[in-house]
């Protein structure tokens, strides 16, 4: 982005040297917050024309986007609470409390209007305070997907990348939980069309395997969390979603001797440039891991941290942590999709 930008008043000024100063060739892009269809594209003041709102403004300066200012509301809320905080940590923590209380579908589906056309305006979703609720919200976060359509699905994962859930952290549970949650709805929508009511509760849990096919299309090393999540749901459904993908990972099956086959194999594509990563230890390990030499542990344990993340068996990673399982992923792609399905498969039998 090419700058800061500022509301006062009615007016949006550009920031330079840390001083506020009226540009007039800035272009303002106003969403309303409440309402996203509603698009309007106005100059940088008097933005009170924009009538009745939750405004979130979207400034360019020669077709570049810039840092957004806080939004304009009209009219202006009596208190400065709740949604209307003044303080970004209050405003989520309202946003929180709602995703875990209300009934929040149509909200999810406004949230994945507005992130769309954050991102067709060149704006990272992490400005929404939204997005960064979700991350405390995960079944929430998880119903979000079910809100956009196939050719949008990769942008709404890529929330992981805008501050937003980390898919691969949420639990096998809250992603039940959020499967679930959104076949009772698509359930309760069908059971109400008379013509659809005696297979509603069956084409609301194909639609779920469904859209359960489309994520792992485009994020296969989840199919662990999916799996268990469609088996808390209806055990059929993983027999459904096997169809539509084809076949399922082996990891499922064998868990213990796919993560022994993996490593080795792992182990074995690794040239004297791999990056050794020393902050990336699991807690518990398949038999056979100790064997291999102590700079190789983190590559062959990644999935296995991951995993037990996801399980909370430990806890969030450190910032330090984040990077090494980064860097675990990029050094061999192939090797961590194969295994994270099956480390979750591995930990969940050690639970049972």
């Amino acid at each position: 982005m090419l700058g800061e930008t500022r509301l006062e008043g009615e007016d949006v000024l550009v920031l330079q040297n840390h001083i506020p100063v009226h540009d007039p060739s800035l272009e303002i892009t106003a969403v309303d917050l409440d309402d996203p269809v509603r698009v309007e594209i106005t100059g940088a003041r008097g933005l009170s024309h924009l009538g009745e709102g939750r405004w979130f403004l979207l400034p360019r300066k020669g077709g570049m986007p810039m840092r957004p200012p806080r939004p304009f509301v009209q009219p202006e809320p009596v208190e400065a609470t709740g949604q209307n905080a003044s303080r970004r940590d209050d405003r989520v923590a309202h946003y929180t409390s709602y995703f875990q209380e209300g009934d929040v579908v149509n909200d999810l589906s406004r949230l994945a209007k507005l992130c769309e056309v954050l991102l067709a305006n060149g704006v990272s979703p992490s400005a929404l305070d939204e997005v960064h609720a979700l991350a405390k919200v995960p079944s929430a976060a998880v119903r979000l997907l079910f809100q956009v359509g196939p050719s949008d699905l990769e942008d709404t994962l890529s929330l992981e990348l805008h501050d937003g859930p980390q898919w691969s952290f949420i639990s096998p549970k809250d992603w039940a939980e959020g499967f679930a949650r959104q076949a009772e709805e698509l359930h309760a929508r069908l059971a109400a069309i008379p013509e659809l009511a005696d297979r509603a509760r069956e084409q609301a849990h194909d639609a779920v395997a469904a859209r359960a096919a489309d994520i792992l299309r485009l994020r296969p090393a989840l199919e662990g969390h999916i799996a268990l999540a469609l088996q808390g749901v209806d055990p059929m459904a993983i027999s459904g979603l096997a169809r539509r993908l084809g076949e399922l990972s082996l990891g499922l099956q064998n868990p213990e001797k796919m993560l022994q086959e993996n490593a080795r194999m792992i182990v074995s594509r690794q040239t004297s440039d791999t990056t050794f990563l020393h902050e990336v230890a699991a807690q518990q390990r398949p038999p056979g891991f100790d064997r291999f030499h102590e700079e190789w542990r983190g590559l062959i344990d990644a999935p296995i941290v991951v995993a037990e993340i996801s399980f909370g068996l430990r806890p969030p990673p450190t910032t330090r942590e984040k990077v090494e399982l980064l860097l675990a992923t990029h050094a061999d792609q192939v090797g961590y999709e194969a295994a994270l399905p099956a480390a979750i498969a591995w930990l969940a039998s050690q639970q049972s």
